[in-house]
């Protein structure tokens, strides 16, 4: 199914999704742009190269000692394992200012979704 994408109500693209899985609300898909993409593209790939130069820091950090080495399961299991941890004041201190800019301004960006007749999507 067709919807729209839109950035502050304005038209940036469009995306072939499938039925959400029920269970978790997910979908995904590739985003076909349109010329109001280019309001906001700047934004998106400079938080993506942000996001890039983030794990590079923060990997950095833990491999000469500035920051702890992630823990590791106590027993390994045959069963998917995820992990889960809160991003500390360290790991934080270590982003730099220019991360926490560009993911700032990603985060000021104000995505929706509209079908196929331009009705708004719960999202």
């Amino acid at each position: 199914m067709r919807f729209f994408v839109l950035e502050a109500g304005d038209l940036i693209g469009y995306t072939e999704l499938p039925e959400p899985d029920r269970d978790d609300g997910v979908a995904f898909g590739d985003l076909t742009t349109l010329p109001g993409y280019e309001r906001c593209r700047t934004v998106l790939e400079t938080a993506a190269h942000a996001n890039f130069l983030m794990w590079q820091r923060v990997l950095a950090a833990r491999r000469d000692g500035r920051l702890p080495p992630l823990p590791v399961p106590a027993a390994r299991s045959d069963e998917p394992t995820i992990f889960i941890s809160k991003t500390s004041e360290a790991e934080l201190a270590i982003w730099g200012e220019d991360v926490h800019a560009a993911r700032a301004a990603r985060a000021r960006l104000a995505f929706s979704l509209a079908d196929d007749s331009g009705l708004a999507v719960s999202t």
